[in-house]
């Protein structure tokens, strides 16, 4: 199953700010030369979040590339 943001239940999350999302759906932050980092606790969609924002990104031709936290500090 693909991860999309049309997926996501925003209503669910009320932490998760739809309005940043919505931004960094642009993908203006990689024409900025940005990463993007989701922090925070357990069960709010991090992994959706960030997949989903992976596939908006090779859709506009960019390349992607997805690691937990884990891989990132190994």
């Amino acid at each position: 199953m693909k991860n999309t943001l049309d997926d996501f239940d925003f209503s669910f999350r009320l932490s998760i700010d739809k309005r940043q999302i919505d931004e960094l759906a642009t993908m203006r932050f990689l024409e900025n030369g940005e990463n993007v980092v989701f922090l925070g606790p357990p069960g709010v969609g991090k992994p959706h979040l960030a997949s989903a924002l992976g596939l908006v990104a090779a859709r506009h031709r960019f390349s992607t590339y997805y690691i937990n936290c884990h891989q990132l500090i190994e």
